[in-house]
């Protein structure tokens, strides 16, 4: 036999070994499994902080975050886990989504916009509680582990005799089992999670109901997303992506809560609660404002050129032009003895670069520049350092580069500064206010929705409603509003 071939052998045999019963909570069978709950448990603390990274970090509102982990343990207590530890963590992250890993539930601020009672919340919490006991998280990751094998057999059988590929084939199978846990679930697995969510829900107290309302709203709200994006509505944002939503899903929330009667919803104490909670970007992944990007926490600005839209992402901002321009913004690192130039030529290093050069911006930046091609489009990478020897940059992308383009790329560099901190204090935040809708009308309320575009839609998404006259006068609803206070934040 080759040594390819003892490989594969060896590899299935120790796959089919590793294979053992565990009981499944949510389902009351034993089923065989290549990861024990322990293995899961300890793969869900190892990736914690990744998710704590890319989602930026907890939200800084104990009082809110507690009220979220109570709300999570009561629907907890009610699964088919009731010993089963959690941590509940609330997002600081615009991006509406949530999600969980053994022992981890996670539930951005973005989301908690969204829901318009306690109950809802609960129904997301319960969902996700639902994904955990039954164990779908170790099941996607071995269907997706045994599809990769029998891929890695074939192809591996195929090139057998080019030899050396023992090192390559288990480096793939490694890079198989990390990507196969952080996929997303299949149709079956989030219906069956709604399913148990529902009896979640019941056995809690709370209204059985307020899942098919969660889901709608977020239906609304991923299309409203796309009408701002120009996309079509049929885009599968991040929360979809791994959730998906389609009126049969809700629908069957529908029928199957008819058949569990009434609970608590809790709206008034779930706004009381939500009443100040930042929407949108915050102050510590920075704020979009038109064409302008402002960090209030790392105290900076910039302008991007007319008829840019700005996209606010954790790792770099960017900017989309007409006539498929491009203007990317993030920041770097600096060696102790580097001058922008020496990061400069670190950052083109092994690109076709045709020149550079240095510029001083309007307030005083001392700025290295490169000209170079990227993709069959030409660029301008510039690189900036401030006297805290922090490093910005700015690449600036188009089909061409003339003498117009130029003036575009060092504007850009022109609009460049660093705030004072007490500039910084008073850049305004959109936070939801709650507010009781007028006499007159909900359209009073409409002219104060900070939002840059479709605040009419807006209002209506984030209290689930279809038109103007479904809100009566008197009652309480979520309105974004800018607030022109001094704001406190976490660094004082």
């Amino acid at each position: 036999m080759s040594p390819c071939r003892r490989l594969l052998a060896v590899t299935l045999a120790l796959a089919l070994a590793a294979c053992q019963p565990v009981r499944n909570p949510a389902r009351g069978t034993v089923e065989y499994s290549l990861m024990t709950p322990e293995q899961a448990r300890a793969l869900a603390r190892e990736e914690h902080p990744k998710v704590l990274a890319r989602y930026g970090g907890a939200y800084d509102d104990r009082e809110l975050s507690d009220y979220v982990a109570r709300i999570g343990l009561r629907v907890a207590a009610a699964s088919d886990i009731p010993d089963e530890v959690f941590t509940f963590t609330l997002l600081d992250s615009p991006v509406v989504n949530a999600f969980a890993l053994p022992g981890y539930v996670y539930v951005t601020r973005g989301l908690l916009a969204l829901a318009d009672d306690e109950a809802e919340l609960a129904a997301v919490l319960a969902h996700e509680i639902g994904h955990v006991a039954a164990r779908h998280v170790p099941e996607r990751q071995q269907q997706l582990l045994g599809a990769g094998l029998v891929a890695l057999i074939l192809g591996t059988l195929a090139s057998a005799a080019v030899g050396g590929q023992e090192g390559e084939l288990l480096g793939e199978l490694a890079s198989l089992g990390a990507a196969a846990y952080v996929a997303g679930f299949s149709r079956e697995q989030e219906r069956e999670a709604d399913r148990l969510a529902l009896r979640y829900l019941a056995r809690a107290g709370y209204d059985p109901a307020a899942l098919a309302r969660i889901l709608d709203a977020l239906d609304g709200w991923e299309r409203l997303q796309a009408r701002l994006r120009g996309e079509d509505a049929a885009a599968v944002p991040e929360f979809l992506s791994t959730h998906p939503s389609t009126p049969a899903r809700v629908r069957a929330a529908r029928r199957l809560a008819a058949r569990l009667g009434p609970g608590e919803a809790r709206r008034d104490i779930w706004l009381d609660r939500l009443d100040g909670l930042v929407f949108g970007d915050g102050p510590k992944q920075g704020f979009v404002r038109g064409r302008r990007f402002v960090h209030p926490v790392l105290r900076f600005r910039f302008e991007a050129p007319p008829g840019f839209r700005l996209t606010n992402r954790p790792d770099a901002v960017i900017g989309e032009g007409p006539g498929g321009r491009l203007l990317v913004f993030d920041m770097g690192e600096a060696r102790p003895w580097e001058d922008p130039a020496d990061v400069l030529a670190r950052e083109v290093e092994n690109r076709p670069v045709v020149r550079t050069g240095r510029y001083r911006t309007w307030h005083g930046y001392e700025a290295a520049v490169a000209e170079l091609s990227l993709d069959g489009r030409e660029a301008w990478l510039a690189v900036l350092m401030d006297e805290e020897r922090r490093v910005f940059r700015f690449l600036y992308a188009a089909p061409w580069l003339d003498g117009d383009e130029r003036g575009r790329f060092l504007g850009v560099l022109d609009s460049f500064r660093t705030l004072a901190p007490g500039e910084a204090r008073r850049v305004p935040v959109v936070r939801l206010r709650v507010m009781r809708v007028p006499r007159e009308g909900v359209r009073r309320l409409v002219r104060r929705v900070a939002v840059e575009r479709l605040p009419l839609e807006h209002l209506l998404v984030l209290n689930h409603r279809r038109a103007l006259r479904d809100f009566r006068p008197g009652e309480r609803i979520k309105v974004p509003v800018r607030t022109r206070a001094r704001e406190r934040w976490w660094w004082e």
